[in-house]
């Protein structure tokens, strides 16, 4: 049986530029490097990057500098990084930062936003 706060990283390109990154586990100091360096490979080859936090029990400064890192090399052609978090605790891990915005937020990974990866008009 494999320990829930064992972090794993996997990543899975798609057709038409997609990139689905899976991060499952704690994600802290001792690790958040070696997310980052994924995140920001994934988001300089992918047109359309999503990260699937689903798998994540525990999301640190370091791990929001990851994600922050990997907006940082996208390109302007490339669309908004749409991140998968139906934790409501780590959801408002990006509230309490403020990077919300900086990102599409949903809660399952076949949400209309997962696809378009376009931030939703209000």
């Amino acid at each position: 049986m494999t320990d829930q706060s064992e972090f794993a990283v996997r990543v899975e390109s798609r057709n038409a530029g997609k990139a689905v990154v899976w991060v499952a586990g704690e994600v802290d100091l001792s690790n958040g490097p070696e997310l980052e360096e994924v995140l920001v490979d994934a988001a300089r080859k992918a047109s359309r990057l999503v990260v699937d936090l689903s798998g994540c029990t525990f999301l640190s400064s370091t791990g929001l500098r990851a994600l922050l890192e990997a907006d940082k090399v996208r390109t302007g052609d490339a669309s908004t990084i749409v991140v998968v978090v139906p934790d409501p605790h780590i959801r408002k891990i990006f509230e309490i930062a403020g990077v919300d915005s900086r990102f599409v937020l949903v809660d399952r990974d076949d949400e209309p936003d997962v696809e378009a990866g376009s931030r939703a008009v209000s």
